[in-house]
């Protein structure tokens, strides 16, 4: 086995069904990433848990659009859902299209730096910016650990699901 690193690969053919796959197993991590958020969120020790950030950016955004006095408390928690979701699906894209791995233990540990990469650029950079959450140094320990975890689950989910062997892997031709 060489240790010299290899040239980054993308992928190439079906792009529209490499994106769409690679979406859908976006939107799966995101499932694997919500149910460690609401577990955890729920075991804290604090009598109210906070509200999750998908939650509380959708407000932001609904206030910003001026729409938040139109959602009941039920569309709003369905519109966050969906937003997480829909976020979680479009992140997975760069790493579908732009997978530098061809081991399922590289591929594991791609994803996991990635969506620490995803973490950081988004709770220190643009929802601040957005004005759509407060930065992570303004966060409670608790929450930045729970949010830290939850994208580790996400990009350790999206690195095995794009592992050496899986079907868009199989289907789609790889560039060198």
């Amino acid at each position: 086995m060489s240790s010299e690193p290899q040239p980054m690969r993308v992928m190439k053919g079906n792009l529209a069904g490499t994106m769409t796959e690679g979406f859908v197993m976006g939107v799966l991590s995101t499932l694997c990433m919500s149910v460690w958020m609401l577990l955890a969120n729920r075991m804290t020790p604090v009598k109210q848990p906070d509200p999750l950030p998908p939650e509380e950016i959708t407000r932001h955004l609904t206030e910003k659009l001026k729409v938040d006095d139109q959602l009941s408390d039920s569309q709003q928690k369905k519109l966050s859902l969906f937003n997480h979701f829909l976020y979680g699906g479009l992140l997975a894209l760069p790493l579908v299209l732009f997978r530098p791995s061809s081991t399922a233990k590289k591929s594991v540990s791609q994803g996991m730096i990635y969506a620490l990469g995803v973490w950081f650029s988004n709770y220190y950079g643009l929802l601040p910016v957005l004005k759509l959450y407060p930065s992570a140094k303004h966060e409670p320990a608790r929450m930045n650990g729970i949010m830290i975890v939850a994208h580790l689950i996400w990009g350790s989910t999206l690195g095995l699901f794009l592992g050496p062997g899986h079907y868009v892997v199989q289907r789609s031709k790889v560039y060198q």
